[in-house]
């Protein structure tokens, strides 16, 4: 069955781990653009597509993670006009590998601006989880920003390519007020409701409505910076002052404030990781490690 989203208020509402240029570019094509049909994901379809997802090298399971990041069908949209991927989706096929007894390490290839922080906590804990059974190594090949660092912060490594971008630690959500745009149309709106702020992100924005729309930013937020300090082993404030402070940061200065662990491509981390016979676990000596993989 076909079904049809209206793009502009489900991308406006949504609270995101996104680098705030690329959520431009969505508004600005949802805003020009008619609604978007879509055809869901079939779960068969999508068994079949996920045993062959993984690449190998070796004993290596490579699962990319690129484009915008979205839960569930909100991304079946994202993914089909912007290109992207489904956290449910490549929690599956993560499970999958980690499973595997041919798969001794994994290498997340990421290349994301990120997304919506729907699921995001989620997938983040799936990789700790996942690197306690198997070594995980996240390549940022070139862009892990946003909820694209989130996860890559989760593995037992994060590798950034010599000229890739991390960070844009932060969450935002976006109001606007067609209002004035309306009356200048000659348009009045009317909103017949039940419960006092169940329209109120639909209309001008009142002090009230802006205290309740932070509080849950500042939710999102604190959820995202506990997470990542878990996934690198530091502690949330050090993520708040030295990792970039909502900005995307370079390798070379990624990698000097202890976002990343090393910079390589993700050929040279295969490479390195290839020569192992015994590809290692997650363990408290993740640092003394970062060198040689």
């Amino acid at each position: 069955m076909i079904n049809t989203i209206a793009t502009l208020p489900e991308l406006s509402r949504t609270v995101w781990a996104l680098d705030p240029v690329c959520l431009t570019g969505l508004l600005t094509h949802a805003k020009i653009n008619e609604p978007t049909p879509y055809a869901p994901a079939d779960p068969e379809q999508y068994e079949a597509r996920a045993a062959r997802l993984p690449s190998s090298s070796g004993s290596i399971a490579v699962l990319p993670i690129r484009g915008i990041l979205s839960h569930r069908g909100f991304g079946g949209l994202l993914g089909m006009l912007f290109g992207g991927t489904q956290l449910d989706e490549f929690g599956k096929v993560f499970d999958m590998v980690i499973a595997e007894k041919g798969v001794g390490a994994v290498v997340l290839d990421i290349d994301s601006p990120g997304g919506s922080v729907m699921g995001m906590t989620e997938a983040a804990a799936k990789i700790r989880a996942g690197r306690e059974v198997k070594h995980v190594v996240a390549v940022a090949n070139c862009m892990a920003l946003s909820g694209g660092y989130y996860l890559g912060s989760a593995a037992s490594q994060l590798i950034v390519s010599p000229s890739g971008m991390v960070g844009s630690v932060g969450v935002y959500r976006e109001h606007t007020d067609y209002s004035a745009a309306e009356e200048a149309a000659g348009i009045k709106t009317t909103f017949i409701s039940a419960g006092e702020h169940k329209t109120e992100n639909m209309e001008p924005l009142t002090d009230d409505s802006r205290a309740a729309i932070q509080s849950q930013v500042d939710t999102y937020y604190e959820q995202f910076v506990a997470d990542v300090a878990k996934g690198r082993g530091t502690t949330a404030r050090t993520v708040k002052d030295t990792y970039g402070k909502g900005r995307s940061i370079t390798a070379a200065n990624a990698l000097s404030a202890g976002m990343v662990d090393r910079v390589a491509t993700l050929e040279e981390v295969i490479r390195v990781m290839s020569r192992s016979k015994t590809p290692r676990s997650d363990a408290a000596n993740r640092r003394m490690r970062m060198m040689d993989l």
